[in-house]
């Protein structure tokens, strides 16, 4: 419940700041829709991401300054080795990137950046041999952000696709996550 009314405060402040703030169609917003594979804190799992942020282009320049959230959702059914565990992120991170190319309505670029995000959830849920208690998962993590990103720009609207084949979180305690994420962009 907490995470949904974050997540709505975050969307009004987004819109409020692009809206108040713009000058030019260089700033927009982002939603985007993938999956993810996450590790650390001897956990281990796959799940899907979404991911809401704002993009804005620094003094009409190929360089831009990307914040966003990420909330995923996280399970594991264990294995031989790791327990079964099922819990959920909340990310947020802030990256500069750069367009390194751009033809017509094709932009290809680079992102780096910093993440501080949560993981909140269950480690042994049930149904292990030789295990009778479960665990709940609360940590913090921190690191850097590494993506690449690609955009079509659908022409006569303000609408973008969207493609990062690949976002890399990481960070201390063998914190590592890798997204792959598909989207829109909307010019405001």
């Amino acid at each position: 419940m907490k995470i949904r009314n974050l997540l709505v405060l975050a969307c009004v402040l987004f819109t409020t700041f692009s809206v108040s703030g713009q000058t030019e169609k260089r700033n927009f917003l982002t939603y985007d829709f993938g999956g993810a594979i996450t590790s650390g804190g001897g956990i281990t799992a796959s799940g899907l991401d979404l991911s809401l942020g704002y993009t804005t282009y620094i003094n009409n320049s190929r360089i831009f300054f990307n914040p966003n959230i990420i909330v995923g959702a996280f399970a594991a059914d264990g294995g031989f080795d790791l327990r079964p565990n099922y819990y959920n992120t909340l990310s947020v991170r802030a990256q500069f990137g750069y367009d390194l190319l751009q033809y017509k309505g094709f932009s290809l670029d680079l992102q780096a950046g910093l993440v501080v995000g949560t993981a909140r959830g269950m480690i042994g849920t049930g149904g292990e041999f030789n295990s009778t208690a479960s665990e709940r998962i609360k940590e913090w993590n921190y690191g850097a952000v590494a993506a690449s990103a690609l955009k079509f720009s659908i022409p006569e609207s303000r609408f973008s696709i969207r493609v990062v084949p690949m976002s890399v979180h990481i960070g201390p305690n063998y914190y590592l996550e890798l997204h792959s994420l598909v989207g829109i962009a909307v010019s405001l």
